[in-house]
């Protein structure tokens, strides 16, 4: 049975407001343990502490917790649909959520679940892709730190890391990322095996470089200081509160909203760059996501802190 008018989704809001809900969790269980351990009064002290951790491991605990149950569905759902010989593809990497994408070597069917969308397995088939492309961002000195396979369904882009370094440049003749590009490779092959009319972009000229991406990045990152920052004046005010009169309390609000403009600011210049990725790829997407994941963080734990000065 052909299947029509379906979209794959890489993300769902619900899912996406969960893990920033479970990582804002465990950070702040992390404060009060650390804060109990070395007999500090109050928590806050120690979240400034736990919140670059937070930011460290955004992707890491999720994947833990939520990609094997993701997992379990996808093997369920392929053997309801029946589905013959599978290859099957698992995308991990640095800071990267995981996703899993099978594909029917018989029927050209697609299916595909990932951490950020772990509700339901999604289903497409071969046939309704219109473009593909495996290959790699260019870094300095011909180097490069991720490659990756993407393909469209319209104006629809998934995207498949499939080899993210977290520091050094790799060169592109290097083993590693000729793998990488090598596994790309053999998924497009079969994409075309079903459909022959898909564009092959990976021969393409370079994808323009977006620096609005990298600008969010710099602002939602710098946010996360002023967020230090302004603990830290928190901290000392409540220690002296009942000697101090209200101007003490200027250096706080100042820090606090001047972070909260930053990750703002951060946050919709990395919606908007991958709002103009769906219609015309770029380079330096990862930048705006990461942006988009600071940034919300960020300015849930200033409106926390806002709020329980007010109120403390």
């Amino acid at each position: 049975m052909r299947i029509k008018g379906r979209k794959m989704k890489r993300h769902n809001a619900a899912a996406i407001l969960l893990i920033i809900a479970g990582n804002l969790a465990a950070g702040v269980l992390l404060g009060i343990l650390m804060g109990f351990l070395l007999r500090v009064q109050g928590f806050n002290w120690c979240l400034f502490i736990t919140v670059p951790l937070m930011m460290m491991f955004f992707t890491d605990l999720p994947n833990l917790i939520v990609f094997p149950f993701a997992k379990k569905k996808m093997d369920k759902y392929l053997k309801e649909q029946n589905f013959g010989t599978i290859t099957t593809f698992i995308c991990r990497g640095f800071m990267t959520f995981r996703s899993m994408l099978c594909i029917d070597e018989d029927t050209g069917r697609v299916a595909y679940i990932s951490v950020t969308n772990p509700f339901k397995v999604q289903m497409a088939e071969a046939r309704d892709l219109s473009k593909f492309r495996s290959t790699y961002a260019r870094g300095p000195f011909g180097g490069t730190r991720h490659a990756f396979f993407e393909f469209y369904q319209g104006k629809n882009r998934l995207r498949f890391t499939t080899f993210r370094s977290p520091r050094s440049m790799w060169t592109v003749s290097s083993t590693r990322v000729q793998n990488a590009l090598a596994t790309g490779d053999r998924i497009g092959n079969l994409l075309l095996k079903f459909n022959p009319n898909v564009k092959d972009l990976t021969k393409d000229p370079d994808m323009p470089f977006s620096k609005t991406g990298l600008w969010g990045f710099i602002l939602a990152f710098i946010s996360i200081y002023f967020a230090i920052a302004a603990l830290i004046s928190e901290f000392f005010i409540n220690m002296a509160r009942a000697g101090l009169n209200r101007t003490s309390e200027i250096p706080f609000y100042a820090l606090s909203f001047a972070g909260i403009a930053l990750a703002a600011a951060g946050l919709v210049l990395g919606i908007k760059v991958l709002k103009d990725a769906s219609k015309s790829p770029v380079r330096g997407s990862g930048f705006a996501k990461t942006a988009i994941v600071m940034g919300s963080i960020v300015l849930i734990i200033f409106v926390w802190m806002v709020i329980a000065f007010i109120f403390g």
